[in-house]
């Protein structure tokens, strides 16, 4: 609730805090998983959740996410 930032192009942002903080949420609100309930989640200007379906996989595109425990591969070394 209330959270607001920015990340110009060009930058790194980390998401830390606590078991249940929202991380997640905020994540998936990025990518287009989840619809804000109220306010707009703005990608390039536009509302991530009022693109349709191949504006939004565009966006992705251009996006990246790493999570603590990404591995794609986990049986790999």
């Amino acid at each position: 609730s209330g959270v607001s930032f920015q990340v110009r192009r060009g930058e790194t942002l980390a998401l830390v805090g606590e078991s249940g903080c929202g991380k997640t949420t905020i994540l998936r609100l990025i990518g287009g998983q989840y619809t804000a309930q109220s306010g707009q989640v703005l990608f390039e200007g536009q509302d991530i959740g009022k693109m349709n379906t191949a504006e939004l996989m565009a966006a992705r595109r251009r996006m990246g996410m790493l999570f603590q425990f990404g591995a794609l591969f986990t049986d790999l070394s």
